[in-house]
């Protein structure tokens, strides 16, 4: 970990430097994850990209060293990001003059948190910090670190210190994104997706049905944390968020938004 004000502030610049390197969104949140760990040690981390229109998270996914979380889980993490109120949720941070809040310094009692009690307890986590990396008003990504139990709470200089990589990290997802005229209607093997792809989920967020457009679309898509199915196909955690969403919308919670955007392996 980094100690003087001299070293905080050559990693800080190091990290900046190397995440601007990354070909592509996954590296930076590789390059940053492990370059992150001398600044603000943390025993946990969750990366994610975010389309900037809606805020919700898109690929890639990066999970750290979650040790005990099933990619369902993290799904069900997400979807209580969308139907439970709690403090320090991604879209009051997306809007907050500082981008990045830890857990125990927001609450007296961290158990007065719903997603503590019902997710980080169970896990041994005892601290989150979370931050919405964006640049300007639109989101890129957001990251969220954790501190297992026995490990001492983020304090507020960690806290300011994540929330001035905000800028930085968000442009350097910003700058991988594509302007929609270079893309082409084609697919890697130049058929033409003119169809969609259609699965279909059941009150329990369960796959009941994939289309063959549909395994298709899956097919283009980079590979990351996914929940397998019993129909041969993986549900990205991204994709199960939006259904979740849509699910909140249906209920008469959420803000009425549930797409998102995602590049496939061929950058459309």
């Amino acid at each position: 970990m980094a100690t003087t004000t001299a070293e905080v502030r050559r990693r800080r610049n190091d990290l900046i430097e190397q995440v601007g390197r990354g070909a592509t969104p996954a590296d930076v949140f590789t390059s940053a994850s492990a370059r992150l760990r001398h600044l603000v040690p943390f025993d946990a981390a969750a990366w994610l990209a975010t389309d900037p229109a809606t805020g919700l998270p898109t690929s890639p996914v990066r999970i750290d060293n979650l040790d005990g979380v099933t990619r369902d889980m993290c799904g069900r993490h997400w979807q209580r990001e969308v139907l439970v109120d709690d403090v320090n949720l991604f879209r009051d941070l997306a809007r907050a003059k500082v981008p990045a809040a830890s857990l125990r310094a927001t609450l007296d009692e961290p158990a007065a948190s719903p997603r503590y009690r019902r997710f980080l307890a169970p896990l041994g986590l005892d601290d989150e910090l979370r931050a919405v990396l964006r640049v300007g008003d639109a989101p890129w990504g957001t990251v969220t670190l954790w501190r297992r139990e026995g490990q001492a709470p983020f304090t507020p200089r960690e806290t300011a210190l994540v929330a001035g990589l905000a800028a930085p990290l968000g442009e350097a997802l910003r700058r991988h994104a594509r302007p929609a005229e270079e893309l082409t209607g084609r697919g890697e093997h130049g058929r033409r997706h003119d169809r969609p792809g259609l699965l279909l989920f059941n009150a329990d967020g369960e796959v009941v049905s994939v289309n063959d457009e549909a395994r298709e679309w899956l097919a283009e898509l980079p590979p990351e944390p996914s929940v397998p199915t019993d129909h041969g196909v993986a549900v990205p955690v991204w994709l199960l968020i939006t259904m979740f969403r849509a699910s909140a919308i249906r209920q008469g919670a959420g803000d009425g938004t549930a797409r998102t955007r995602v590049r496939t392996r061929t950058g459309r």
